[in-house]
């Protein structure tokens, strides 16, 4: 079963039965309302650049996927000529939070284009 967490109820309509849609605030402890250790693989895709606290987005994460499950961040590169003016956050930031401050292994840096940057931490 796949999870669709989202803060705006515009974005949380699917045709596919495979897919339930939760209304969340992932900056707010336990704001997926997942149970802990639950999923295999959080995708953190272009979401990072829209919040104000991308410390307590990543740490909600972290909460939900399983010992040893993953979590794939993707955003736009700082540099990036397209995308958002504001909120945009560097892969070494990134770092910095999910590996010294959340205790996560990095298993790859992905390339994901001219654009965008992509890495894979593990629990």
């Amino acid at each position: 079963e796949i999870y669709q967490c989202d803060w705006s109820s515009d974005v949380c309509s699917s045709d596919l039965s495979n897919i339930k849609i939760i209304k969340s605030d992932l900056e707010e402890p336990r704001g997926s309302t997942l149970q802990d250790n639950f999923l295999d693989l959080v995708l953190a895709t272009n979401i990072l650049f829209q919040s104000d606290d991308k410390e307590a987005l990543l740490k909600e994460a972290k909460r939900i996927i399983k010992p040893e499950g993953k979590i794939l961040v993707v955003d736009w590169r700082p540099a990036s000529p397209f995308g958002p003016d504001k909120g945009r956050i560097s892969l070494e930031e990134v770092r910095q939070i999910m590996m010294p401050k959340l205790d996560m292994k990095l298993i790859k840096e992905l390339e994901a284009g001219t654009y965008h940057w992509a890495v894979i931490f593990q629990k």
